[in-house]
């Protein structure tokens, strides 16, 4: 069978290889470029390049000079070059696994070089289409100097694939003593008739360097930027007009790295990231002539070993922090709770800060803590509490990459004393707008009022003060003085607002009142009197113009009731019994009554001992409920 041979070198190539040759300095390769003449070598099919061993892992090619064969002008440089033949070539082209390497002496410890050499896989011949991926090649380098091509010590270059076009292929590797062996491997993978590879132009020099800046843990921008500094080593230089070049590249979470800036001149990088991200980073240094000033053949690129990866933690967002926690109300020393958390870098620490009420600047109390519940006042600043005395606080926390958040901020208010309670109409309901009045005013500068529910708490100094409850349509209890010590918890009910009773209070005596045996106290519910009504008693007072449907109300207390007690209790032509006892003050309220002119109230208490305290007596119509409005609450 006769075979065509087919120039397949690319223009660029063939235009070097009419260029005259450099005479290379320094080099440090025996036989590079298979110039050197061929011997034979036993169990090789054909000869091996002179300084060169062969090794057959699998198959039996057959090794070659281009040169002997005639007419042959697949090379790279010089006027020869090696060729591997596929087994049985002109019929079958069996598959193979050979490698061809040299071990180099006189080399500086520890110093990285760069193997660079090219390859031309024919899968089926130079006339057939290509087949990419069918012939694989590969470079490498024992920095141990070692000549097992399946040592796990052995660096190698990617698997190049490409067929019908000529690739050079370079790594990177610094010798653990003077010598390092160089390997070049081809995988013939897919049986083919006239399937040969073309080795040519190797060359072994010391390789371009580079220096990394490391990268802090965590980064506060989506911009990444990496800096570096590389070198090119006169080793190089002696080729010709090399250059100095770099890749960025980027791990990915599988493990394989991405370049993202190839052949880049500069020795910064940019690069956009999103928060959250872990970003992997590394500089491969290589070297070649300027493409548009290529000045010596052939135009190898020496890759230099990447760097050590740096690593940093894209964190843009401050921490999240739930506090400070503390009470709003306290006796003494308190505790204050803080809660971050941070998605990306997590919370390094916590700063907390105080003042008085009365004070404009913040104090430092703690600093980069990583406490998470500390007692205020106790061994810090300050020593001690104050009572009668509003501490704010402000927190913040921060993350491992310096951010920190916003201060939040709470208040104590710390007291000897409490006032507790609920206000609500008579009906139990709750008044909107009630208001408290407290004198001497409390000591934080300002008196809760009563929430949705009326329910209240204030601090209050250790001693005596006034209490006044009203309501905004008009209905008030009179001043009450209450001497408080711990917690006092009350409860107050307001009078309507249109009320029909004179002096139901009875902080005007008896004025307005009649009957017979009764007596006024100052043993009251609200205010500074109350009516003592004995059984023999009997208290009474018409309404002259009662509202329609009014409610008759008030508050009692037995004194020494024995069981079985009832108050009398008639409105008009309406008659009630209501058992009492002894106990706390309690309330009364009857069913709405309606009744025109004139209309007679008494109270008579049924009993054979004892007696009973009333207070607030009122008759008027009650509020209206407060109207509350409730959003659905819809699951999903």
């Amino acid at each position: 069978m006769r075979r065509t041979w087919r120039l397949v070198v690319p223009l660029t190539l063939a235009i070097g290889l009419l260029s005259p040759l450099l005479l290379l300095a320094a080099t440090l390769v025996q036989n590079g470029g298979f110039e050197g003449g061929f011997h034979a070598q036993a169990g090789i099919a054909g000869q091996v390049p002179d300084g060169w061993t062969a090794l057959n892992l699998s198959g039996n090619p057959e090794y070659r000079s281009t040169a002997s064969r005639g007419g042959w002008v697949e090379r790279i440089e010089g006027n020869n070059s090696l060729s591997l033949l596929a087994e049985n070539f002109t019929t079958e082209g069996r598959p193979f696994d050979a490698v061809l390497y040299q071990r180099v002496e006189g080399l500086k410890p520890n110093t990285p070089y760069s193997v660079s050499g090219w390859f031309l896989s024919l899968w089926g011949g130079s006339a057939r289409p290509k087949n990419d991926g069918a012939i694989l090649k590969r470079i490498g380098i024992d920095p141990a100097g070692g000549t097992d091509p399946t040592a796990p010590g052995v660096v190698w270059s990617e698997w190049d694939g490409a067929d019908k076009a000529w690739r050079n292929l370079s790594v990177a590797a610094a010798p653990t003593g003077t010598a390092a062996t160089i390997f070049l491997e081809v995988r013939h993978q897919d049986a083919k008739d006239h399937t040969d590879v073309i080795l040519d132009g190797v060359e072994f020099r010391e390789a371009p360097t580079v220096s990394l800046s490391s990268l802090p843990a965590f980064v506060t921008d989506t911009t990444v930027t990496l800096t570096w500094s590389g070198h090119l080593p006169d080793h190089l230089l002696e080729l010709g007009p090399y250059a100095l070049y770099f890749d960025v590249q980027r791990r990915n979470t599988d493990g394989t790295w991405a370049t993202v800036a190839a052949d880049w001149t500069g020795t910064s990088w940019a690069l956009t990231a999103s928060e959250g991200e872990t970003v992997t980073l590394r500089v491969v240094p290589k070297s070649y002539q300027p493409r548009d000033n290529t000045k010596t053949w052939p135009p190898w690129t020496f890759y230099g070993r990447p760097t050590p990866p740096v690593t940093t933690v894209v964190d843009t967002q401050p921490p999240r922090l739930v506090g400070p926690g503390a009470p709003r109300w306290a006796t003494g020393a308190f505790t204050v709770t803080l809660a971050g958390s941070d998605a990306t870098s997590g919370v390094s620490g916590y700063d907390v800060q105080w003042r008085t009420s009365v004070e404009k600047f913040w104090r430092p109390w703690l600093t980069a803590t990583q406490a998470t519940s500390v007692t205020f006042g106790m061994g810090g600043v300050p020593t001690a509490v104050q009572p009668e005395t509003s501490y704010l606080l402000r927190g913040r926390a921060c993350d491992r990459a310096g951010l920190c958040s916003a201060w939040q901020e709470s208040t104590v208010h710390v007291a000897t004393a409490f006032l507790a309670g609920t206000v609500l109409d008579r009906g139990g309901q709750p008044v909107p707008g009630a208001r408290l009045e407290i004198q001497p005013y409390p000591f934080f500068g300002g008196v809760p009022q009563p929430g949705a529910w009326g329910e209240f708490f204030t601090g209050v100094p250790t001693r005596t003060i006034t209490v006044t409850v009203s309501a905004p349509d008009g209905g008030a209890l009179p001043p009450t003085p209450l001497a408080v010590s711990g917690t006092l918890t009350v409860t107050w009910r307001l009078p309507p607002a249109t009320d029909a009773i004179t002096n139901g209070h009875f902080e005007a005596g008896g004025s307005a009142w009649g009957g017979s045996g009764w007596t006024i106290t100052s043993t009251a519910h609200s205010g500074q009197k109350a009516l003592h009504l004995p059984p023999s008693a009997r208290l009474t007072q018409t309404v002259a113009a009662p509202p329609a449907n009014a409610r008759l109300s008030f508050a009692w207390r037995g004194e020494g009731l024995p069981s079985g007690a009832q108050l009398s209790v008639t409105v008009g032509s309406r008659a009630f019994s209501v058992p009492v006892a002894d106990g706390p003050w309690q309330y009364w309220v009857s069913p709405p009554i309606t009744a025109t002119g004139a209309l007679p109230v008494s109270f008579q208490l049924q009993s054979t001992a004892g007696s009973l305290l009333l207070d607030e007596v009122t008759f008027g119509p009650a509020r209206p409920p407060p109207y509350y409005r409730f959003l659905p609450v819809v699951s999903r």
